[in-house]
């Protein structure tokens, strides 16, 4: 059975944050070969359908809505200047359902921030953009921010 990997869009998302991971994913996809069906099924959403434009202006099709997932990885990329993305119900809502559903979750490098904002670090050791770290740990006291990681596994949430 292939694993659902979910990756979540939103307007300005660094667009090497999905592309990378994407990619990282689809290397075992395409050396799988023959008939069966390949280990990673790839879904990107929005809190609407439709194209979701990134910072550098690539736009992605969000093919679903986040009450439809059920991702075996949520993928939660950074994005250049969160501000309004961190204060949009909305958004963080379907971040956390889909949370909820996952086996894994992970961030790319500000997209720790959304999870923070979801209130998914508490408690929990973390990390983000080094340029981000600071500002982190001051906006979110309850999340215990590693400064100086590359990535962090705290449980099932990886930053």
């Amino acid at each position: 059975m292939p694993r659902d990997i979910v990756f979540v869009l939103y307007p300005g998302f660094v667009a090497l944050d999905l592309t990378g991971p994407l990619d990282v994913f689809n290397g075992p996809n395409i050396l799988w070969g023959g008939n069966r069906e390949p280990p990673y099924r790839f879904t990107f959403v929005a809190t609407k359908p439709g194209p979701v434009t990134s910072a550098a202006g690539l736009s992605m099709l969000a093919d679903t809505c986040p009450k439809k997932c059920r991702p075996h990885t949520l993928v939660v990329p950074g994005g250049v200047a969160l501000g309004a993305e961190c204060s949009d119900p909305e958004l963080l809502e379907a971040i956390k359902t889909l949370a909820a559903r996952s086996t894994r979750v992970a961030s790319v490098c500000t997209g720790s921030l959304l999870l923070a904002a979801c209130g998914l670090l508490d408690g929990r050791r973390a990390t983000t953009h080094w340029i981000s770290t600071a500002g982190m740990a001051l906006r979110y006291p309850a999340v215990h921010v590693e400064p100086d990681a590359i990535f962090v596994r705290d449980g099932h949430i990886h930053t």
